[in-house]
């Protein structure tokens, strides 16, 4: 089996619904990573026990809540490859996405990271699935679970913000756009994101606290450009 010089990096909290789908979704990969790291964040379900007798080989962290930008820098430390990609404990791949976005990166060495479509579904425990809007058509995927990067870049631009308890990525992305990112996003669907009753994207506050993290930095793109 080929295998690619790619840390996958898994955060898990209270995931034991979805997590085997999710890894399934890993190791069903046509180029495999070199390694899985998974970070269990203070589970209170079955998540770890799951984890620790999956069939496949992980690299296990297991210990007291600590939010998700600090398991995700942590994580982001334990990474022995040249290249690093996310997978939300919900969330699932098309069996081509590390093979094609690392060969897209082979290809562009000019490039920090590689994005793909990302297709939306709610979930199928889901019996009221009419309280969720979802959109029929993929989706122009900027987010962690569609983007391959070279691991350098977090070194260079800098990594998630702790102190944040959600929105990581878009504060994240929206503060290294403003210093030299470099990406291009795949016209194709290579990562899908489950909507289920506890997805944060569901939750009012959690757009608010989007918009206030990109008001804040247009205001310093406003003032870059001074």
């Amino acid at each position: 089996m080929n295998v690619i010089p790619i840390s996958v990096i898994i955060p898990v909290y209270n995931a034991e619904l979805y997590l085997v789908e999710c890894l399934d979704s890993v190791f069903k990969q046509t180029l495999l990573p070199q390694e899985v790291i998974v970070i269990d964040d203070g589970s209170k379900d079955t998540s770890l026990p799951i984890l620790q007798n999956y069939p496949q080989t992980l690299r296990i962290f297991s210990r007291p809540n600590k939010g998700l930008a600090a398991t995700l820098n942590e994580a982001i430390g334990y990474a022995q490859n040249e290249y690093v990609a996310f997978l939300d404990n919900d969330d699932c791949w098309n069996p081509n996405k590390l093979a094609r976005q690392w060969v897209h990166l082979q290809q562009h060495p000019e490039l920090d990271a590689c994005f793909s479509l990302i297709q939306q579904f709610i979930s199928p425990e889901v019996v009221d699935k009419a309280q969720f809007i979802v959109p029929d058509a993929p989706q122009k995927g900027v987010c962690k679970t569609a983007m391959l990067i070279r691991k350098t870049t977090f070194e260079r631009l800098g990594q998630f913000d702790a102190n944040l308890d959600s929105c990581d990525f878009v504060d994240w992305i929206a503060r290294v756009t403003l210093r030299d990112f470099r990406y291009e996003v795949l016209d194709e669907v290579l990562a899908y994101r489950r909507i289920r009753p506890n997805s944060m994207s569901q939750f009012s506050a959690y757009k608010q606290t989007i918009s206030s993290i990109l008001m804040r930095r247009l205001q310093e793109k406003r003032l870059k450009n001074q």
